[in-house]
């Protein structure tokens, strides 16, 4: 009887709920696998008419990825359902900072949204020095982004994250140089 009124109060609050916001990395799938019940939970909140969108803080690639991992994996997910932090802070930038040039530590997928969205990036004498996922990150890279945020550059980083949930263990990331 205690299992029939726990589910009874579960689908109370469920039903409350207006949006799911579901992290990915370690949350909804780990490495290449989703976790155990994720589909299943999925499932039921598309049956109950539940929206939810797809989450993650991890820089190091674009929506077409994510999406096409999660497929892979066995969900297909629709395109409007998946946020990055890299949309975040593009769109920051683009509402607060729209005219800002910006210097940005990221790889290739962050890069290209930056560019795709219009985002003035430079090499030299930026407003800005935004930080996210870099696996080409050197020195050279980071002495030039202190030298901008020591002339007064803005620093931001794309997420808070030190490091990133792995099959194989927790990887440094982004923030791993904020101050």
């Amino acid at each position: 009887m205690n299992g029939m009124v726990a589910k009874d109060k579960v689908q109370d609050i469920l039903h409350k709920v207006k949006c799911f916001i579901l992290d990915l990395d370690g949350t909804v799938y780990l490495g290449g696998n989703l976790v155990d019940g994720a589909i299943e939970f999925l499932e039921a909140l598309e049956k109950n008419k539940i929206a939810f969108k797809f989450f993650t803080n991890n820089s190091s690639q674009n929506a077409k990825f994510y999406i096409n991992k999660i497929h892979h994996m066995g969900y297909d997910v629709k395109e409007n359902a998946m946020l990055l932090s890299n949309h975040v802070i593009i769109r920051h930038l683009q509402e607060a900072k729209p005219e800002k040039k910006v210097f940005l530590l990221g790889n290739e997928y962050l890069t290209s949204d930056f560019q795709n969205s219009n985002i003035h990036l430079v090499e030299e004498d930026p407003d800005i020095v935004v930080v996210g996922f870099d696996t080409t990150l050197a020195y050279e890279k980071v002495s030039k982004a202190c030298k901008f945020i020591r002339a007064g550059a803005i620093f931001l980083g794309v997420h808070p994250d030190f490091n990133c949930p792995t099959e194989m263990a927790l990887f440094p990331i982004a923030d791993l140089y904020a101050p």
